[in-house]
């Protein structure tokens, strides 16, 4: 069995019937399945990653979700849980890997800049660095990033889910959180399920994200409506940046 992406305990909060029904974008017809069997890949996080998501982000923030399905709102620990188990969703799954992979190139143009300068430096305070040396040693910094461009290794993505996410966290403890409860019609999750706006970001007071905690309840955080001061003429102008993305 692989590793899943998306929790199975989150999962259990969309099962009917001892089983979750899935789609895919595929075209294939919709199908009832196991949890276990979906939202998993073999191998995909490393074995000390896998025990770290599960003791520090997933079991601390079970009861915070737990009790928002029972209609019980969170605890301020509870929530602050529940707000570092979102960001760390947003990271786990395999559409951030995708981001990361994307972003590579230009991460990696700023890092061979800044060793071939530093190399450069060395090589002004030392007469043992000849110009031929020069050269060898960058040839060799970009043998050895071109190789992490064309076969990405798997730790670049799991050393960006641990990163530092206290800033994060702290944006959306500052947010305002609504819940959403319905019992006719029900709310879908995804691979993928957190979502935002692209083009505001999650630090703008436009700022909105989703989050579906089960298949009747569902979280949008937001700013304040005190906040929200801006104009039509503004309003505008995102809808229209937001439609542009969702043609693109």
């Amino acid at each position: 069995m692989g590793h899943h992406y998306v929790p199975q305990f989150y999962l259990k909060g969309f099962e009917f019937e001892n089983g979750i029904w899935t789609y895919e974008k595929n075209g294939k017809p919709p199908f009832c399945t196991q949890i276990k069997s979906i939202a998993n890949e073999t191998n995909l996080y490393s074995g000390n990653l896998e025990g770290w998501l599960n003791n520090e982000i997933e079991i601390p923030a079970q009861t915070g979700i737990r009790n928002i399905r029972k209609h019980i709102i969170p605890t301020v620990d509870e929530k602050r849980a529940l707000a570092n188990y979102i960001c760390i969703m947003w990271k786990r799954v395999p559409r951030h890997r995708e981001y990361i992979n994307e972003i590579f190139p230009e991460v990696a143009a700023e890092i061979r800049s800044e060793i071939y300068s530093s190399i450069d430096e060395l090589a002004l305070k030392s007469s043992h660095l000849t110009p031929s040396i020069v050269e060898e040693k960058k040839a060799f910094v970009a043998t050895i990033i071109k190789k992490d461009e064309n076969d990405l290794p798997a730790k670049y993505w799991h050393q960006n889910i641990e990163s530092d996410r206290s800033v994060l966290v702290d944006i959306l403890l500052g947010m305002k959180w609504n819940y959403f409860y319905n019992e006719k019609h029900q709310f879908l999750t995804s691979d993928n399920p957190l979502f935002y706006f692209k083009q505001i970001g999650i630090n703008h007071e436009w700022s909105e994200l989703t989050f579906p905690i089960s298949s009747f309840v569902a979280l949008w955080i937001n700013r304040s409506p005190m906040e929200m001061t801006h104009s039509f003429r503004r309003n505008q102008i995102v809808l229209r940046r937001l439609i542009d993305e969702l043609h693109q």
